[in-house]
């Protein structure tokens, strides 16, 4: 029941009083008070007459109620009564399954409900407004407005909506098949079924579990619900009955079709001694499906046929149709054609009969709802004429506020815009292509630093080389070495301003630097230099001093320390568009060289396989192309030591890259 707020006339009496009184009599005032204040009554009258009607089914004269009611709340504007029409009207499409309008009228009441700050009809709307999305099968929206039901539930301490609106979005997103998030509400609501010993949704929910650890593929948790919701011997008899045919249907989902007949079987019971012929020959169906699943027509026929009797007995003909279906399934199982066809063609009469009732129960329908459509037009109408009405006066208000003076600035404002836009554009594309420059620059600084940083390194180790020799006196090995070492300087140091160089340059430079290696070390170790015969190492690029510390440290960590002499092994092969460098050495490997390391040199790192790994990344970052480097034990034992690189064959002539030729 809608009342008319019981201050509002006095509001309005005390604002005639106190405006105007010297301009209009004081009966006059109090007069058109006094209508508006009926008109007020009335308006609330109607919509209050409306919704008894309604309860009552008679949807076309509760239209024609709620017509006048909103007529009236458009000329007193009154917008709480506006919306309580727009509540009504929701109510009564939802009762006419129109869902789709239903969502369209509580959308517009819930609306007005929020900016008049009704806080109980807006609460009372959103609920109505979230069972109408759920049956229009506006999922997302239903959950929406369903959480903020529920927080408002929440907020007023409201137990019983609270636990509506939990079950109600545990249902929904078990139909959405998020199985996850419906069982966290399911089991929320197991707990306070279980205080409040409500048996019937203790049951319910009990069956959802089931069916929803199920979608989830745990069979073990699903029949472990399913058989709670089964166990009601303590339940009464309707309670009893309904949970057993729910969880028949649910072992008929999980294909375990043998207990869906247990527990139809156990639900049918009840159906007979109850005399419930509609469940029983519910029961009767569910259970004949299952043995025809099954493969047992032969027990499925006798469930259905008493269903043929049972509908003879009490005149229900609208369930044997699907009967007469499945008994032509079940003989067409057993191999007997003629009985098939027969209770196929019963079938087909059947429906016809049914679509021949239904179709005069449509059109029927249909004059009825011609005149409802059209008071529902009428409706439809005055609510666009109002929305029309108020954007008129809007836009009559926005155009007197409007000169040619505002429209030419408007004009100047969006020039400069759209100049300043396109500055700022332009600048961007600028910055980011310098700032894309100058990364790249940076990286070839990195690469050239790394790269000088190694000369020095390799220059000292050369360095200790010539000194080893003239502490041992040796005048004439330590000029020979001198002499080979300033060769091989002049090259590295060539080298060595440029990010690629010749493979057959650097593979010389690799060549006296074993030489010098083995000049010094030379009972320590042999070497072998082998390059594939199909390689063309003059037309093939390659970063200067890559191979160098790999051979440098297989010769002063890995030879230089083994018992008698040992052997090193370089290899350049072939492999169609790559180029595969394979490094071997029969030395002491990785881990005794840790062992051995002194502590000086514990502390510190390989600078040159430090910084070739470094060099590595970068090259192929900045130019695109793609150096692999593998570093293994040799041996099973750990002794030996292999480095593998791979790289693509960069040609000389294909390749835009900085080298020294």
């Amino acid at each position: 029941m809608i009342r008319l707020q019981p201050l509002l006339i006095l509001v309005l009496l005390g604002l005639a009083l106190s405006t105007g009184a010297q301009q209009v009599p004081s009966s006059v005032r109090l007069k058109s008070i006094e209508k508006k204040y009926n008109q007020e009554a009335e308006m609330y009258q109607l919509v209050n007459e409306a919704n008894n009607i309604l309860n009552e089914g008679n949807s076309g004269k509760a239209v024609e109620k709620l017509q006048e009611a909103l007529k009236l709340s458009f000329l007193l504007e009154d917008k709480r009564g506006e919306a309580f029409c727009y509540q009504s009207m929701g109510t009564l499409h939802f009762k006419r399954e129109d869902y789709s309008s239903s969502v369209n009228y509580f959308t517009k009441a819930l609306r007005l409900f929020k900016k008049l700050d009704e806080n109980s009809s807006y609460y009372k709307t959103l609920r109505y407004l979230a069972n109408a999305e759920t049956q229009a099968n506006r999922v997302r929206e239903a959950i929406q407005h369903y959480e903020a039901y529920l927080n408002l539930a929440q907020s007023r301490q409201a137990r019983a909506d609270e636990t509506y609106a939990n079950e109600q979005l545990g249902i929904l997103h078990f139909n959405d098949k998020n199985y996850q998030k419906a069982n966290a509400y399911f089991n929320q609501l197991v707990v306070v079924y279980n205080a409040s010993n409500n048996q019937d949704k203790l049951l319910l929910m009990y069956d959802y579990l089931g069916r929803s650890y199920a979608g989830l593929d745990d069979t073990t948790q699903a029949m472990e619900y399913l058989e709670l919701a089964g166990k009601v011997e303590t339940a009464p008899v309707i309670t009893q009955r309904n949970s057993y045919e729910n969880v028949g249907r649910s072992y008929n989902t999980m294909g375990k079709h043998s207990k869906s007949v247990e527990f139809n079987k156990k639900a049918k019971k009840i159906s007979v001694e109850q005399k419930d012929y509609s469940n029983w020959m519910s029961n009767n169906q569910d259970i004949a499906n299952s043995y025809i699943l099954m493969n047992k027509a032969d027990e499925a026929i006798p469930y259905l046929q008493e269903n043929i009797d049972l509908a003879k007995e009490v005149g229900e003909v609208q369930g044997t149709g699907e009967t007469y279906k499945a008994l032509s399934e079940a003989y067409i199982q057993l191999g007997n054609v003629e009985q098939a066809k027969n209770s196929f063609k019963t079938y087909v009469k059947v429906q016809e009969d049914l679509l021949e009732k239904k179709e005069k129960e449509l059109n029927e329908k249909a004059l009825e709802n011609a005149s409802f459509a059209d008071k529902e037009n009428q409706i439809a109408l005055l609510i666009k004429d109002k929305e029309l009405d108020e954007e008129r006066i809007q836009l009559l208000e926005e155009k007197r506020e409007l000169d040619q003076a505002q429209v030419e600035q408007q004009r100047t404002i969006t020039y400069v815009l759209s100049f300043v836009l396109l500055l700022v554009f332009a600048g961007l594309i600028f910055f980011y292509r310098s700032y894309r420059q100058k990364q790249i620059a940076n990286k070839l600084l990195s690469i050239r630093s790394l790269r000088s940083q190694m000369n020095p390194h390799f220059i000292f180790n050369s360095l200790n080389s010539v000194n080893s020799f003239i502490s041992k006196s040796d005048e004439r090995s330590a000029n020979k070495y001198l002499s080979e070492f300033a060769r091989l300087m002049r090259s590295v140091l060539e080298h060595s301003k440029h990010d690629f160089v010749l493979l057959s340059d650097e593979l010389e430079v690799l060549d006296r630097y074993l030489r010098l290696e083995h000049l010094r070390f030379e009972s320590q170790f042999d070497y072998e230099l082998t390059i594939d015969p199909s390689i063309e190492s003059n037309q093939l690029l390659i970063p200067p001093m890559l191979v160098q510390p790999y051979v440098e440290n297989a010769i002063w960590h890995g030879l230089r320390y083994k018992q008698g002499k040992g052997f090193l092994q370089l290899s350049v092969l072939d492999e169609d568009q790559r180029v595969r460098i394979v490094l071997e050495d029969d030395g002491i490997g990785r881990e005794e060289s840790k062992r051995l390391k002194t502590q000086h040199q514990k502390q510190g790192k390989s600078t040159g396989i430090k910084n070739t790994t470094s060099r590595l990344e970068l090259l192929n970052e900045v130019h695109q192309i793609n150096i692999s480097c593998t570093i293994s034990d040799l041996n099973d034992d750990g002794s030996g030591t292999r480095v593998e690189l791979i790289m693509p064959k960069l040609d000389v002539n294909e390749r835009d890259l900085e080298l020294a030729i």
